[in-house]
């Protein structure tokens, strides 16, 4: 089979025969039309649906909808207003999986968009998405048959420096702490710094050879998942109803539900 056409990870079979559903990832895969996958991929297309549906977003510019160029994202900076945060316009498939997620803030000026931008752009190959950065938890819904099935909120991987060795030694020495053989992979490569995690550093005016301050806490990545080193916690009984009829409202606005 082609590599491409090879589901590595998520696919769920509900059912058998003619009541069979998969799902790829969270979506069933035959229930879910071209254009309902193309909407929620493009936050160009996503994202003023939302806003005109009523549901709570960070500031956005959606005046500028191709900000594929430095000068054009830092307009749309300040038009949101700093500190903003900086991430692909196109939600990438499986997203959970690679362990950096190219979501890059908060960035309070116009050499930190500058730089932002020159990665996704040059490194990503994609266009920007610019909106305000907004502080809080990363929480992620799970919706089923029209109901919160789950909730999972998701901390990125962090360093705590300890004020004598690099962020580099201090990512080898929880790859050695490392109980299973993912996180071992993901300690040791944050130790060697990708261009993710160099162009984050850089952007805190840090390098893999830096020294962290004692009790200083580094996040590495933007967001956790089981994947990229970061830790995960089942909140679905926790967090308050209103929360969740958001996460209800925005699956029925996209066709999701």
């Amino acid at each position: 089979a082609d590599p491409d056409d090879v589901v590595q990870n998520g696919l769920i079979q509900f059912g058998w025969g003619i009541h069979r559903q998969i799902c790829n990832c969270t979506q069933p895969v035959d229930l879910i039309t071209e254009e309902t996958e193309e909407l929620v991929s493009d936050r160009a297309r996503l994202l003023p649906l939302l806003a005109e549906a009523g549901i709570p977003l960070p500031v956005q510019d959606l005046e500028f909808i191709s900000r594929n160029q430095v000068r054009r994202a830092q307009r749309s900076a300040q038009h949101v207003g700093y500190p903003v945060t900086i991430r692909p316009r196109y939600n990438v498939s499986y997203a959970y999986y690679f362990h950096e997620s190219s979501v890059f803030g908060p960035l309070i000026d116009e050499s930190q968009v500058e730089r932002a931008v020159s990665f996704l752009t040059e490194e990503e190959g994609t266009d920007v998405w610019v909106e305000s950065h907004v502080v809080g938890d990363h929480y992620s819904f799970l919706v089923l048959s029209g109901e919160v099935a789950a909730i999972v909120r998701s901390a990125p991987p962090t360093i705590t420096g300890d004020g004598e060795h690099s962020i580099a030694w201090l990512a080898s020495r929880r790859a050695g702490q490392s109980t299973n053989s993912v996180d071992y992979r993901v300690w040791m490569a944050l130790a060697e710094g990708d261009a993710g995690e160099n162009c984050r550093l850089q952007l805190a005016g840090l390098t893999v050879a830096s020294v962290p301050e004692q009790g200083v806490e580094l996040a590495v990545r933007a967001e956790g998942t089981f994947y990229n080193g970061g830790s995960c916690e089942d909140v679905t009984d926790t967090v308050p109803g209103v929360f969740k009829a958001v996460a209800l409202k925005t699956a029925e606005v996209t066709g999701l539900s």
